[in-house]
């Protein structure tokens, strides 16, 4: 099926894009889709910009900001359109340029409608909103508005949209969290204050600190308001996206208000829509939100988050969640409000929700199913700096096998993001403060076992994180960063998909074989299903590791490997893998033949399908050593060590390593 076409349309605030642009005189001189790219990193309207997470198979997705001068400006000189003279005829240009197949408007009141009947081909037009309803805009030309407020939905339907479907805001995607060592005490509150519209709001919020016995009630906004005498509110900047996120991050309780902090006084109870609830439970604080008819469709009240009716409420409940007496309680609704949206409500679930409106729309109901006929694999790994030139070349192998590959890589540290996020390398990158934010049990793991023990833990955080953040991955394969791929990977993966877990044997060799006791399956490569006895494998697996994982024998455990042992018995579908050319290592390669046959590199009688180069080391100077005499390998070196070490060299000039200042370290027995 050829790809389908949408674009999304969103504003974003005017004095944030000021401030961006100010901050970066050069930003505006970057290309048309640069500038794009940089704005959406900024996390604004992380929660709401849908169309950037579409399966990229099945879509080829445009954004566009409607009040983006410089870009926009950037995109007709690029396109040839210099002489065009507003910004609404950009915009056109763009549409009939593209030819969408959905335009989907996120920004309802930014756009011009007048555009329509200009358009060279008339698109499914999708609007999303969550906020008044304008009755003089031409509603009849919207063929599907969605909302998730429902009074939203029926009024715009009665106005003349064709069809009106459910939809939901989301938690941001990517955001790198910037947490104090403590949490402040005090409650946050984000959101604008502008004269005339949320006076009401303003004298709620000023009110409210004079009853609040432990704190103050710290508010980020553009709009600072007048303050009663003896107020315990304290104003900052306005924040955004990212920065949004990561402030609420460093507070231990969150407010969300509307305007009327007593509900006792409404006819009936507004239902929610707000981005709010997310970004403050995807930071991992307490959400203390007005009580909503809807919000029992996102979170279990009272265990995920805090709701209230009236004033009274809302003081009791700050007051109790901010004594230190309850801050376990407190802490362990802040956990299960994190967990429930990391699992429910990111933005690539949203998403799929979305993907599955826009087809039912189209007539193609069943589109997913025939992409290419032909999905994509899913492998994850995880790596820091010192083993990045090893990470890109073992991505760059597996993409000569398997093109299609999509390829999850967490970043054990800035560098190893800074260097992937801007290259050509085609993978999907997890920041390591993602992960944190994710999984705090991970996160606290730090304090009790040495770096290299907290980097064996990370493979089954990672893999747990991947299968709840993309639910629609059937199976996932965890790939060590020093592999090395030379033929097809089909039969293997094809063989991992059969069983809720696919695991491989070292095949130790006969001198080698009392290294047993390290574990008989070597965590190299490990395929995992998320079938249901998949996700018990690994639930189990990623518990056990957060409980004990270290770098010694002990009690039939050994670092994340040996718990792989238990598995065939424990969970009867996992399969062992009898592809001998899979993980070729030192350690099993005693007895065994290298050769080249018709031009492929074979294993005895077996085809070589990867490699794993344990024991290469990077020196400080960025030059690579093997572990041991050389010579020792024989014809190994000359046909699989040799080529890879000159491979790694190159890397390391083309990513310039040495001007970064990218050096090797030896973090075996580092402590944080």
């Amino acid at each position: 099926m050829k790809k389908l076409k949408i674009i999304q349309l969103e504003s974003f605030y005017a004095n944030f894009l000021n401030r961006i642009y100010e901050s970066d005189s050069n930003l505006q001189n970057f290309s048309f889709d640069t500038q794009i790219k940089f704005l959406l990193n900024t996390g604004f309207s992380g929660g709401q910009n849908f169309v950037p997470f579409l399966n990229p198979a099945q879509w080829e997705s445009h954004y566009i900001i409607l009040n983006n001068v410089w870009a926009q400006v950037k995109w007709a000189n690029e396109n040839g359109k210099t002489g065009i003279g507003s910004m609404s005829e950009i915009l056109l240009e763009q549409i009939n340029q593209i030819e969408p197949d959905v335009l989907f408007i996120s920004d309802i009141p930014g756009f011009d409608f007048n555009l329509i009947p200009h358009f060279k081909k008339r698109p499914l037009i999708v609007g999303w909103l969550a906020t008044v309803v304008n009755h003089d805009l031409p509603w009849h030309e919207v063929d599907v508005i969605l909302s998730g407020i429902s009074d939203i939905r029926n009024k715009i339907q009665r106005l003349g949209a064709k069809a009106a479907e459910n939809f939901m805001s989301a938690a941001p995607s990517h955001y790198q969290i910037n947490r104090n060592q403590t949490r402040s005490n005090n409650v946050v509150f984000a959101g604008s204050f502008i004269p005339g519209i949320h006076d009401d709001r303003a004298r709620q919020v000023d009110r409210l600190s004079h009853y609040l016995t432990n704190n103050s009630i710290d508010v980020y906004t553009a709009n600072a308001f007048e303050l009663s005498a003896g107020s315990h509110v304290n104003f900052f900047p306005p924040v955004y996206g990212n920065e949004l996120v990561n402030t609420y991050a460093n507070y231990a309780i969150v407010l969300d208000a509307r305007g009327n902090f007593d509900l006792t006084k409404e006819k009936t109870l507004a239902e929610t829509a707000n981005m709010r609830i997310f970004e403050a439970t995807k930071a991992g604080a307490l959400l203390i939100t007005e009580n909503s008819p809807n919000l029992k469709d996102y979170f279990e009240i009272g265990r995920e988050i805090i709701t209230y009716n009236d004033f009274d409420e809302l003081t009791d409940k700050i007051n109790y969640f901010s004594q230190e007496r309850n801050s376990t309680e407190r802490d362990a609704i802040s956990r299960a409000g994190h967990e429930r949206t990391i699992r429910d409500h990111s933005i690539e679930m949203r998403a799929n929700w979305l993907e599955k409106i826009l087809f039912k729309h189209l007539d193609l109901a069943h589109a997913n199913t025939k992409v290419d006929n032909k999905q994509k694999n899913h492998y994850c790994t995880y790596f820091d700096s010192n083993y990045l030139p090893r990470g890109i070349a073992m991505i760059r192998s597996l993409k000569r096998q398997d093109p299609e590959a999509c390829v999850h890589v967490l970043c054990l540290d800035q560098s190893t993001y800074d260097v992937l996020a801007n290259s050509d390398e085609n993978v999907s990158l997890v920041h390591i403060d993602e992960l944190l934010a994710a999984d705090t049990d991970f996160a606290e793991a730090r304090s009790n076992r040495t770096q290299i023990e907290w980097y064996f833990t990370a493979t089954s955080c990672l893999v747990n994180y991947i299968v709840h953040k993309f639910p629609h991955i059937q199976n996932l394969f965890y790939l060590d960063s020093d592999l090395y791929f030379f033929s097809d990977v089909q039969p293997l993966l094809k063989e991992g998909q059969k069983g809720s877990a696919q695991v491989i044997e070292h095949r130790f060799s006969s001198t080698l074989e009392h290294l047993l006791v390290y574990g008989r399956f070597n965590v190299g490569w490990i395929g995992f299903s998320t079938s249901q006895e998949g996700l018990e494998l690994i639930k189990d697996y990623r518990d056990s590791c957060i409980e004990w994982c270290y770098d010694r024998l002990e009690d039939e455990r050994y670092g994340d490997q040996k718990y792989l042992d238990k598995w065939p018995e424990k969970f009867p579908n996992c399969i062992v893998s009898q592809y001998k050319g899979a993980n070729v290592a030192t350690w099993n390669i005693a007895e065994r033949s290298l050769s080249m046959k018709n031009g492929e590199y074979c294993i005895d009688d077996d085809q070589l399908i990867f490699y794993h180069f344990q024991g290469v080391a990077r020196m400080k100077s960025g030059n690579y050593v093997i572990k041991g005499d050389p010579l020792n390998l024989g014809v190994y070196f000359e046909l699989l060590y040799s080529p890879y070490l000159h491979e790694l060299s190159r890397i390391e000039q083309e990513f310039d390593f040495k001007s970064k200042k990218i050096e090797a370290q030896d973090i075996r027995y580092n402590t944080w």
